[in-house]
């Protein structure tokens, strides 16, 4: 799901950062980052631009998406890069939605980590809840020694799984 969310991110990053260069071009902006990049050519001799493209769509749109992965993963390698304040300010929404798509990626990858080992994090918890206590009470160091090998032993038969929980769950 994470790896189809940032492709449709992408996606939407990449058309729309050509779409304002296309638009830019239209209105008529000197140079845009496609037409630097050799996609199509803008003759301004008219009194309305024209745009002539010079390669293909999927070609065009492989660029497009070739920046925007670059720009949402990396800080981009520079080989594409805005020539306009609408270009530039797109930049900076894409590499923000990059940004919070790569959290929420390590985030997600984080918490599957930590509720696969669940279990052994609310045992050493405990263990050192018991610790804390027995120092508290100051138990001699026999007895303390006794009460984490209970504990030690209780960990390594059940692995955190409540004895009692289970039992009752039976018929």
């Amino acid at each position: 799901l994470l790896f189809f969310t940032m492709g449709m991110a992408a996606h939407l990053c990449a058309c729309c950062f050509y779409y304002i260069a296309f638009q830019e071009a239209v209105s008529g902006a000197t140079m845009t980052w496609p037409e630097a990049a050799g996609l199509y050519v803008v003759d301004n001799t008219n009194a309305e631009p024209n745009v002539t493209k010079m390669t293909s769509a999927s070609e065009a749109y492989i660029t497009s998406l070739y920046w925007a992965c670059v720009t949402m993963i990396t800080t981009g390698f520079g080989d594409i890069v805005p020539l306009h304040i609408s270009e530039t300010v797109w930049c900076i929404v894409s590499m923000y939605i990059g940004v919070i798509i790569t959290a929420l990626t390590i985030a997600n990858i984080q918490s599957l980590v930590t509720s696969v080992d669940a279990p052994r994090l609310n045992y050493q918890r405990k263990m050192e809840m018991i610790n804390k206590y027995m120092r508290y009470r100051n138990l001699p160091k026999g007895l303390q020694d006794r009460v984490l090998a209970f504990y030690d032993y209780q960990w390594a038969q059940l692995k955190g799984a409540d004895e009692a929980e289970l039992l009752s769950e039976l018929p």
